[in-house]
């Protein structure tokens, strides 16, 4: 009897202990929890954008309509979508492999004057 009580702890300890070692690691720094639109923390935005996207080097141009942030990028691969997503904008679409536009509404002429001060 104690000898299967026993069997049974140590089964559980195992079981539990892979679940938690094979458990998706939770990354830090994966979304801001800041909604820079509602501050008008708009360099603060266009940061995040900027980092998110690979930095200034790998971005190759970027613009903008009415209401979004077209951008386009060398290396899609080391565009980080959730951070930017975290960040109060509306929406982010990807039309294209090396493009992403970001839908921010119409304050989209002030986070694009902040990205150009950044990329110099």
């Amino acid at each position: 009897m104690q000898t299967a009580l026993i069997l049974c702890v140590v089964t559980v300890l195992i079981f539990g202990a892979v679940f938690y070692f094979m458990r998706k690691p939770k990354s830090k720094n994966t979304t801001t929890g800041k909604n820079y639109l509602a501050e008008e923390d708009y360099t603060g935005l266009a940061q995040v954008i900027l980092d998110n996207l690979g930095g200034a080097g790998n971005l190759v141009s970027f613009d903008h309509c009415v209401s979004r942030l077209r951008l386009e990028v060398k290396d899609a691969s080391l565009v980080n979508e959730k951070p930017i997503k975290s960040t109060g904008i509306a929406g982010l679409m990807r039309p294209e492999k090396t493009k992403v536009q970001l839908i921010i509404g119409k304050k989209v002429s002030l986070v694009t004057d902040a990205l150009k001060a950044l990329v110099g």
